[in-house]
């Protein structure tokens, strides 16, 4: 297909701008990331349906957008726009996240304790059925009825 030297041009800043666009959703998936550790493991299980939800993006963009022709001048606006975002605008965002992550941790942390104290404090409460009708320092005679 032919298409006029405009309209490849006006793609090819579309595409840089979708290759941003993965990248920086790449980087509120660490963002989250920073907030709740995770495990090696379940970190690729998350980069896995990452990247799979991404190929599906690309795909569809370029099905849509350039009838499904993927040409290099494409592929390489694709990988400009996400290897731009990383070296240049990644690290100040990810620095910028740092506070806000670091805080909404520490609350987390801060109510988790506060739990833990409560529960501690409160055990008795449903440690078993003995316990529960404890008061006072003496325990509620329950009397049986016969019929």
């Amino acid at each position: 297909m032919h298409w006029p030297l405009s309209s490849q041009g006006v793609l090819f800043i579309r595409i840089i701008f979708l290759g941003i666009v993965i990248s920086f959703c790449y980087d509120i998936m660490r963002f989250f990331r920073k907030i709740i550790p995770h495990r090696f493991y379940v970190m690729q299980i998350e980069d896995v349906f990452y990247w799979l939800s991404a190929v599906f993006v690309v795909f569809t963009f370029f099905i849509r957008e350039s009838y499904g022709e993927i040409r290099l001048f494409s592929v390489l606006a694709l990988l400009s726009g996400m290897l731009g975002y990383f070296f240049f605008l990644s690290p100040g965002f990810m620095k910028i996240c740092d506070i806000p992550a670091q805080h909404i941790r520490n609350t987390f942390l801060k109510s988790g304790i506060l739990m833990n104290v409560f529960i501690k404090k409160h055990r008795h409460l449903y440690r078993n059925e003995k316990n529960i009708l404890h008061f006072r320092g003496k325990y509620a005679k329950i009397k049986v009825r016969k019929k």
